[in-house]
């Protein structure tokens, strides 16, 4: 009997101890799979992060083109126009070589720098690079990696009409595409391989960071948009993305399973470290997103103007108040700015959605029009140059603007020429105490032609104007007000400053909003001659204000210049200068 007793006993050990392995062995598989599966969303995340930046960089060598084109079909293809244009991006080496073609004859009519890969592989391919690019509206990516001198091509012609000429350009590519540099900053510890197309074949290497490709390991790979084709990304990593403690956790399991399952204490640090490790995670999170948000807010400002520069006898307040808490960036716009003499030009507009692709077209859009307003003497022009750079940009997305030049008259009066593109027509508050809507007919800019008009309206000295977009009266249910309420606030505050009737119409979005706004909301308010009331109340919370540190607006200024000179065709690299700049504004605290 006591042999059998301790033969049940040995029994029961082993079985207890074959269960404490099976439990430790499925909990160290588990957890190892849990890493693993953590691992790879991080590098899915960092994979995406990285294509976002691709694709901007990417969308910067249609900008020279576009500018090309549109020049050729105006000047009818001439050589010192097309030289004007692309000499800039050959001088930066942007391009090695630029031809202009005609899309009838099949003919170059124009060419810059060293001669095209293209010309050695014969009429055939050339004639099919034109009929390509005659055919897509966007950027044609034109594949001569096959020729000597790895040169990738692209072609492009005007937005607008029948095309009568093509623009063709080829970038040089690294003759050996193989160990490249790995990026600086977030992505050090990530290698690269980017191909042309959606396959990882040897011959569409465009460039990487290992010495053998394709990336062995760890890896993630995304499809980014380039022109009229698309470019692969891969990407991977032999290094811990996420937690140490969570790649580390299978051995601790390992180890420490059988003390654990025999001693309370054991399971209960276990369950304590556990918990310590979610308040970790839990914090960071707090904390990336509160730099989510000061990242958000700081683009935000770099894409209005750094300040408000009047004309004689006007004041004027502007405000700002972003969607969602200022995590997302808007595309509301505001602007107010010289151009030479008594002309003074007004804009204020609502690009559609939110983030990085909405802040992108609202560069696009203000720049443009600060540039058109210098060539331009009719708005509606203006707003069709708007129209324009918008199709050019993306085809699929639009914005509203409400343009307008102010000329100041000798007499002491304004004329206003005002041209409403699908926005809501500003309101006007007349010195004698009466407040109107104005109209000027017109359509929204980007997705269709628009139809624009002109009106003239004369402004007298104590006349208010306010501009503001759709997020004050279009607003999810229950935060906006309606026009005959605005147009009250209006007249209350019509005798007060410009910011006195801003903090007028703040009081009642906040009141009804909170801190949760379902749309953005710009103000820009304008009056004219007479005396203020003094009024000097900074906007509150939640409004964008106009008191960035003086080296963001430094780097803001700066982007505005580098996208306006894009945009003019002045400095075609313009546009990746101004994204260097946004970065370097998010990278500041």
């Amino acid at each position: 009997m006591k042999t059998h007793g301790r033969f049940r006993a040995q029994t029961w050990s082993v079985l207890v101890l074959i269960g404490c392995l099976v439990v430790i062995a499925a909990a160290t598989a588990v957890t190892a799979i849990s890493h693993r599966d953590t691992e790879q969303r991080l590098l899915d995340q960092r994979t995406l992060e990285e294509a976002a930046l691709v694709t901007t960089a990417l969308a910067g060598i249609q900008t020279p083109l576009a500018s090309a084109a549109e020049l050729a079909e105006a000047t009818d293809g001439a050589q010192a126009s097309f030289d004007a244009v692309m000499s800039r991006s050959i001088d930066t080496a942007q391009f090695v070589s630029a031809v202009l073609f005609s899309a009838t004859t099949m003919q170059p009519v124009a060419d810059v720098g060293e001669p095209t890969a293209l010309a050695t592989a014969g009429a055939g391919r050339t004639r099919a690079m034109i009929e390509q690019a005659v055919a897509t509206d966007d950027l044609s990516v034109v594949d001569t990696l096959d020729l000597p001198g790895r040169r990738l091509g692209y072609a492009f012609t005007a937005a607008s009409g029948t095309p009568t000429f093509v623009v063709y350009a080829e970038t040089a590519l690294a003759l050996d595409a193989t160990g490249a540099p790995r990026p600086t900053g977030a992505f050090a510890d990530l290698d690269f391989a980017l191909y042309l197309g959606d396959g990882e074949q040897p011959g569409d290497l465009l460039l990487t960071s290992v010495e053998d490709p394709p990336i062995d390991g760890r890896r993630s790979s995304t499809v980014v948009p380039f022109g009229d084709t698309q470019a692969l990304l891969v990407t991977g990593t032999d290094t811990v993305l996420g937690s140490r403690l969570s790649a580390r956790l299978p051995w601790y399991i390992a180890g420490l399973g059988t003390a654990i399952a025999l001693v309370a204490a054991g399971a209960a640090e276990r369950l304590m470290r556990r918990r310590q490790h979610a308040e970790r995670l839990a914090i960071d999170l707090s904390r990336l997103y509160d730099e989510q948000r000061h990242r958000s807010e700081t683009l935000q400002r770099s894409l209005l103007p750094a300040g408000l520069d009047t004309p004689p006898n006007v004041t004027a307040a502007a405000r700002y108040w972003p969607a969602g808490g200022g995590v997302e960036i808007g595309g509301d716009f505001y602007d107010l700015f010289p151009l030479g003499g008594d002309r003074w030009a007004i804009a204020i507009g609502d690009v559609c959605g939110h983030g990085i692709e909405a802040a992108a077209l609202t560069g696009v859009t203000r720049h443009t029009i600060r540039a058109a307003a210098r060539h331009l003497r009719s708005p509606a022009e203006v707003l069709r140059w708007t129209h324009d750079a918008i199709r050019s940009y993306s085809g699929e997305t639009y914005c509203t603007v409400c343009f307008a030049f102010l000329t100041v008259e000798p007499n002491g009066g304004f004329r206003l020429d005002l041209s409403l593109g699908g926005h809501p027509g500003p309101v006007l508050y007349k010195a004698d105490g009466s407040v109107r809507v104005l109209e000027a007919r017109g359509t929204l800019l980007g997705l269709v032609e628009p139809t624009l008009a002109t009106a003239t309206y004369h402004l007298s000295p104590g006349d208010v104007l306010v501009l503001y977009t759709d997020g004050i009266t279009d607003a999810p249910r229950g935060q906006a007000m309606s026009i005959d309420e605005l147009q009250d606030i209006v007249g209350d505050y019509g005798d007060g400053s410009p910011e006195r009737i801003a903090d007028g119409i703040r009081d009642v979005l906040e009141a009804r909003r909170g801190s949760a706004a379902g749309d953005d909301a710009a103000l820009l308010i304008l009056r004219f001659g007479g005396q203020s009331d003094g009024s000097s109340e900074e906007p509150s919370a939640g409004f964008v204000a106009h008191d960035a540190a003086t080296g963001q607006l430094d780097l803001a200024r700066e982007a505005d210049a580098f996208e306006e000179r894009a945009i003019m065709g002045d400095q075609e690299h313009g546009a990746t200068k101004a994204l260097e700049r946004r970065l370097q504004l998010l990278d500041r605290r």
